[in-house]
């Protein structure tokens, strides 16, 4: 369409392929043909669009009886109450998940507890939203359980989560839209816990995965508008 000003409009399908969200540009035309590339964004949180899967960069089930493989335990107060994955006393897995999982198991009457499960680094360049999602049962009343994110390999950290009270069987969805494109992302899980005279206190922790929506490996989808008039 040309309006009176002479400036020329044509609509375009909303949403011809579902998944990408709606995008505008301006193009100025003049006598000759012209060539304009337009991104369009995919909607990250649904992750249809074609080109792109969630995919997980990390997925532990902590199915061994020792810290997995480049992951690390970093216990700053008492060494008795720290991360443990041969279940403990035999204590059961009230997470939802089934076998081994980690768990922080107090163990020592008035001590204070703070230790952290740390992973290992993340190259998260082409994630557009990374989750980090667990299983968890807070048997404790005296604690507090955190995730931390460091976006330049565990240099600094940001408290991204934290929870008080008791629970069992939770799943937890933590979406980390500041990790998304980062190249040195690590997450760690923080108990801490003031001196209590109850042997027992545990935070367990399941089946942790981190991924979200990425491009498919060789994925590439295009689409061309062309005048009608002129067919360039």
């Amino acid at each position: 369409d040309r309006d009176v000003t002479g400036v020329q409009t044509c609509a375009l399908p909303i949403s011809v392929t579902p998944g990408y969200q709606q995008v505008s540009t301006e193009v100025t035309v003049g006598t000759h043909a012209l060539t304009r590339n337009v991104s369009v964004p995919v909607v990250a949180t649904t992750c249809t669009a074609p080109g792109y899967l969630v995919k997980d960069q990390l997925s532990e089930d902590f199915g061994k009886e020792s810290v997995p493989h480049g992951w690390s335990v970093v216990t700053s107060a008492s060494p008795k109450n720290t991360w443990m994955f041969d279940q403990p006393d035999g204590v059961a897995n009230y997470t939802g998940g089934t076998g081994n999982f980690a768990v922080s198991w107090e163990t020592a009457v008035i001590q204070h507890s703070d230790t952290e499960l740390i992973t290992p680094v993340l190259n998260l360049s082409h994630d557009l939203s990374p989750e980090l999602q667990f299983d968890q049962d807070v048997g404790s009343t005296v604690s507090t359980e955190s995730a931390g994110i460091s976006l330049d390999g565990g240099k600094t950290w940001t408290q991204a989560w934290a929870f008080n009270g008791e629970v069992q069987y939770q799943h937890v969805t933590l979406p980390l839209p500041q990790a998304a494109g980062q190249a040195s992302v690590r997450l760690r899980l923080v108990y801490t816990a003031t001196p209590n005279q109850n042997l027992g206190q545990r935070w367990e922790v399941d089946d942790v995965t981190l991924g979200g929506c990425a491009a498919a490996p060789g994925g590439l989808v295009t689409g061309q508008v062309t005048d009608a008039n002129t067919g360039l």
